[in-house]
């Protein structure tokens, strides 16, 4: 009797204990973690190489010089039109107020200053309407379905978009003389003008190309395709 009266001290106290020490003896034998738990818990960002940090710098340095030579038109040319406006406006106000006060003579410089400044402004304006026109017409050739609808007046607006341009540059061709005579001691004129001319059309052809968003009539017609 005293026996099981001692063994129930025993698992009295081993009770007392269990709950006191927050069920401590309940987990003695469960099983470690692995090593690589804490590893995974928390994982730690790799660190670049030094040819991996080169190899991205040369990246994004490429990236960035390929946006802006594409980019580099339109930018100039928005530029060039907004700056034409504000010469065309301050031109017209002081023409307006030197024939107000009598001076025909320096109402003369202003006319020439809103002359030159149209032509440049008509030359950016051209550019930029060729710019739609030709997003125009390759949504229209690079879609489907009702996309190809955008292809007949893509290409009568590039039609007249390419007559606007090329009025614009009779325009300004008197005003670029003095730059091609000083580009024409570096190389030959024609030369010059045929490197500029085929950077123009090929950046601008890209760049089209690149903004036509084709994507909703590809979609359309995939879908009616895949229904028949």
């Amino acid at each position: 009797m005293a026996d099981i009266e001692e063994m129930v001290d025993v698992a009295t106290v081993a009770k007392t204990d269990t709950v006191g020490d927050g069920m401590a003896p309940m987990y003695a034998d469960a099983a470690p973690a692995p090593p690589g738990a804490a590893s995974l818990a928390s994982p730690v960002a790799a660190r670049l190489t030094f040819w991996q940090r080169i190899g991205r710098a040369l990246v994004a340095l490429l990236s960035a010089l390929f946006c802006a030579v594409l980019l580099a038109p339109l930018a100039l040319a928005l530029l060039t039109a907004l700056a034409a406006l504000l010469a065309d406006g301050l031109a017209a106000l002081a023409i307006a107020r030197l024939v107000a006060q009598g001076a025909l003579i320096q109402a003369g410089d202003a006319m020439n200053l809103l002359s030159v400044a149209s032509r440049v402004g008509f030359l950016a304006i051209g550019y930029l309407g060729l710019l739609c026109a030709l997003m125009t017409l390759l949504a229209g050739l690079l879609g489907r379905g009702q996309g190809r609808l955008f292809i007949i007046p893509g290409a009568l607006l590039t039609a007249s978009a390419l007559v606007l341009v090329g009025a614009s540059v009779a325009l300004c061709w008197p005003l670029l003389a003095p730059l091609l005579a000083i580009l024409a001691l570096l190389a030959p004129p024609r030369a010059i003008l045929l490197a500029v001319a085929l950077y123009l059309i090929l950046d601008t052809v890209t760049l089209a190309s690149l903004l036509a968003d084709t994507r909703e009539t590809r979609r359309r017609w995939l879908r009616l395709r895949r229904t028949r």
